[in-house]
């Protein structure tokens, strides 16, 4: 099997960060499950990246270095992720990338983290009004496989599989068939997080870390602004107003924090994703607000 999502996400790692900020990330991603399910294994000195509230100070004062308590899991962690897939996920986030293709580049670096903790990855999402679930598996064939398929489905979508639900009909598949705990991830637009059912989402932050993560659309002062219900670009009378490209950018923003503030109560942490180049900074961003929230 090719693997052509994994070895790109692999590459965009290599080239995008430095060997510091690549630790940052790794770390970021070990460090959400620190806490009282975690045993102490030894000081370290402490990195960029570190969370100060892991900082031994008594032993740092003794030995006059910064040292830092290093943790190790007690268990592997299942990372489940609910995929939109309504036809919109096909619109432009930017002039040069894809929401899909943006959604798919995020959820690939956060699976192939997991893959090199030693955790499971499962994924599901709506195909023809059916779940498609991929069970919790440890391998790089099978994150290769979740990518892959989504990239693929989305692209024979047709205009009128708008699946408007699909975030919804995922979250009541994995409340009635999925028994095993895991930190979910949430991956949709803002119009997919507008319509998710709080109620869902009650029901699975009983029993599961939630983070959510928002791919932007295109604003509308931009010549690649497109209609994907009506399947043709905006009015160049629309593109060109400054002052409606204003008041739509503050009415998303506005929208964006009253969700924040909705789900706070449910411990969930969500960030929006702009494009292809701000992926690991928001990822690394999400993981330690998501960590902080849980302290």
């Amino acid at each position: 099997m090719k693997m052509d999502h994994i070895n790109r996400i692999k590459g965009n790692i290599a080239l995008s960060t430095t060997l510091k900020a690549t630790n940052i990330l790794d770390g970021a991603y070990r460090s959400i499950f620190k806490g009282k399910s975690l045993n102490f294994e030894e000081l370290r000195e402490y990195n960029l990246g570190d969370s100060v509230k892991d900082i031994d100070w008594r032993a740092s004062a003794r030995s006059m270095n910064l040292l830092v308590k290093e943790h190790i899991a007690d268990k592997k962690h299942n990372v489940m992720f609910v995929l939109d897939s309504k036809y919109a996920m096909n619109a432009n986030a930017t002039i040069d990338d894809l929401k899909r293709d943006i959604l798919i580049e995020t959820v690939g670096t956060i699976s192939y983290l997991a893959y090199k903790n030693g955790d499971y990855v499962g994924a599901i999402y709506m195909l023809n009004d059916s779940p498609k679930y991929f069970p919790f598996k440890q391998t790089l064939y099978s994150i290769e496989n979740i990518l892959t398929y989504y990239d693929e489905d989305l692209k024979k979508q047709k205009i009128k599989q708008k699946y408007k639900n699909s975030i919804n009909s995922s979250l009541l598949y994995i409340t009635n068939y999925v028994n095993k705990r895991s930190m979910t991830f949430i991956v949709t637009d803002l119009a997919g997080l507008e319509e998710i059912d709080e109620e869902k989402i009650k029901t699975i932050a009983y029993r599961n870390d939630i983070m959510m993560i928002i791919i932007d659309d295109i604003g509308l002062f931009n010549t690649k602004s497109y209609d994907v219900d009506k399947r043709k670009y905006f009015s160049a009378m629309f593109l060109k107003n400054k002052k409606l490209a204003r008041i739509e950018s503050e009415e998303k923003e506005k929208i964006f924090n009253e969700l924040i503030n909705k789900y706070n109560k449910y411990k969930i942490t969500i960030v929006r994703i702009n494009n292809k180049d701000e992926i690991i900074s928001k990822i690394i961003e999400l993981l330690e607000r998501h960590r902080d929230a849980n302290t």
